[in-house]
């Protein structure tokens, strides 16, 4: 009968329509809930790094916790230091194995990062404190995007200059712990 034809291609045609609609819904709450994950990795990451003391290796520990964070195999944190020396004015924060791989991958620091994608990469990340770069964030083998690669950056550019702040107040603290013992000692050898 031509009208049970006719009520089998809308059932088809609204099959296919349900069905494509179902996926693009699953593909938004996969998606939904990755960003959700990310967004409470780098709160995790952004409440580790305030709340560390300035024990040793904390920039380390921030690191690997930043790197662990966005999925990476590997990775490390490149500082640059003020005045030149002859290794290029570079330290590395991370491990020694990664530090080779840096080594090997070297590339010039104007060369743009790779574009984002869901291929595994490697990136270089630019971390600046006050408008000035002090570094830059490698991460090997990740596949995060680049607001999270930022996100990540600006974190550990933030918890540079929070260690920088706190030893400059332990330098401002023992010069003022100095200076008023210079002025007890100028006041008693005076009497």
């Amino acid at each position: 009968d031509p009208q049970n034809w006719f009520s089998l291609g809308c059932f088809l045609v609204a099959t296919v329509i349900a069905s494509r609609l179902v996926f693009r819904e699953r593909e938004r709450a996969a998606e939904a809930e990755s960003r959700q994950r990310e967004i409470e990795a780098l709160y995790n990451l952004c409440v580790d790094l305030f709340t560390a003391g300035t024990a040793p290796g904390g920039l380390d520990a921030a690191t690997s916790r930043a790197l662990t964070t966005i999925g990476a195999q590997g990775g490390g944190l490149v500082l640059f230091s003020e005045e030149p020396s002859t290794d290029g004015g570079e330290a590395w924060v991370g491990s020694p194995k990664d530090f080779e791989m840096h080594q090997l991958l070297k590339r010039p620091a104007d060369e743009p990062p790779e574009a984002a994608g869901k291929a595994w990469r490697n990136v270089r990340i630019p971390v600046t404190v006050g408008g000035h770069r002090v570094g830059e964030f490698v991460a090997y083998g990740t596949r995060a995007n680049r607001e999270t690669l930022d996100s990540v950056a600006r974190l550990i550019a933030l918890a540079l200059e929070r260690d920088r702040l706190l030893a400059e107040q332990a330098r401002l603290e023992a010069l003022r712990q100095s200076d008023s013992l210079k002025t007890a000692l100028l006041q008693a050898v005076s009497h």
